[in-house]
């Protein structure tokens, strides 16, 4: 039995891959400490963690000061210089707490660069939780079209008085951080990716330290109540844009008038931060809600409109639902130009929708079945994969192994 620290950034996005992977390992007796926020203490303790939280600075610092929130990488430097500041405020605080406790290892999140310090401090071996394609640290080509170049002189100086502070104040080395990917490709002893070798982009050039085990999806507790009867025997078009950037009034809007006559059932979640009563009029064949069941409705969808969140992409892909990939930010400009690619999906702008635009959108994904063949073809090399199973026999080996 092996006793584990995982420290996770505050997300749905990820959190939920891991859910799968911590009932998992503790179904085989590792005992698991999470670090999260408070939100999720209940989908994780049904798993059997044991969970302790920190302050949401998703919600209180980057959503509030809008990094992130506008044109995808318009403010990758606003979003890196919160996420660490952030990453040292949380490194203060739970290092004091787990320095005199015992543990085998540690699994951080991927963006969660604390939990990676916390583990180099303790002298403890690594696993990288990747909830998004894996990257090397020396791999330009996303952070290229991710930074403006008149941002890139400023993001370097930042990385180095970062790298400095950090090594004069705790002894720390984060001069990986210097890399072109380095901010998102922490040094580990282990990566495990939450998708397949077919839907990673050029997955033959990681080498057997990376572990591509598919997206873990898992039933999520306390799903509300949902209609799924009227969906039986229609076309469903699904609609949703996530849960952190999702407020967006004037797409549903769109939406409405789009697909008011299509000859399908329209499920579309608008999320906690939407009212309902801001949309004057709802057309009959829509059925609006703050949070729907993704995962059933999913299963009943022909089209998933949505903002490209690799969580959310993986789990349409998962049920072979072709996309329409609308990204807003961070990581989703890379995971819609992979499903357009593989032909699972068309890739929208979203400066540039109309209600034309949407209506024929939809009716090509309707239509032409190949785009549900290749989503198909993606699904089923997630499941093959292995899923969170797979992953906590890899994590199993090699701390048996390792360790």
């Amino acid at each position: 039995m092996g006793k584990v620290l995982f420290i996770n950034f505050p997300a749905e996005g990820h959190v939920n891959p891991t859910v799968g992977l911590v009932k998992e390992l503790t179904s085989r007796g590792e005992e698991v400490t999470y670090y999260c926020v408070e939100k999720f203490r209940e989908r994780l303790e049904g798993v059997g963690a044991d969970v302790r939280t920190y302050e949401d600075f998703l919600e209180k610092e980057l959503l509030k000061n809008g990094a992130g929130s506008e044109r995808p990488g318009s403010d990758l430097f606003k979003f890196m210089d919160i996420m660490l500041r952030k990453s040292h405020e949380l490194y203060l605080t739970i290092l004091p707490q787990v320095q005199n406790e015992k543990y085998d290892y540690v699994i951080n999140d991927h963006m969660c660069l604390a939990g990676w310090m916390v583990a180099e401090k303790l002298g403890l071996p690594k696993i990288a939780s990747c909830t998004s394609f894996a990257l090397h640290a020396d791999f330009e080509s996303p952070m290229k079209k991710m930074v403006p170049p008149d941002k890139l002189d400023e993001v370097t100086r930042m990385m180095d008085e970062w790298v400095q502070l950090i090594k004069s104040e705790h002894n720390l080395d984060l001069s990986f951080l210097k890399k072109p990917s380095g901010f998102f490709c922490h040094p580990v002893d282990m990566t495990v990716v939450y998708t397949s070798t077919h839907f990673q982009p050029n997955s033959e050039s990681f080498d057997g330290s990376y572990h591509f085990v598919g997206p873990s999806i898992a039933p999520r507790k306390g799903a509300p109540e949902f209609p799924l009867e009227d969906l039986k025997g229609r076309k469903v078009v699904y609609i949703s844009m996530g849960t952190v950037f999702n407020q967006q009034k004037h797409f549903y809007e769109m939406c409405f008038d789009a697909l008011k006559d299509l000859d399908a059932a329209i499920v579309m979640s608008i999320g906690k931060n939407t009212n309902l009563s801001e949309f004057s009029s709802i057309p009959d064949n829509f059925i609006v809600k703050n949070y729907v069941p993704q995962l059933d409705v999913l299963q009943h969808a022909d089209v998933f409109f949505t903002h490209g969140g690799m969580n959310s992409t993986s789990e349409g892909l998962y049920y072979g639902t072709p996309l329409a990939v609308i990204p807003v930010s961070a990581d989703q400009p890379m995971v819609a130009r992979r499903v357009s690619e593989l032909r699972a999906g068309i890739t929208l702008d979203l400066g540039e929708l109309s209600p034309a635009l949407l209506r024929e959108t939809a009716e090509i994904l309707l239509a032409d079945h190949s785009y549900k063949l290749q989503a198909e073809a993606i699904g089923a090399s997630f499941r093959e994969a292995g899923g969170a199973s797979k992953a906590s026999e890899v994590i199993l080996e090699w701390r048996h192994t390792s360790v």
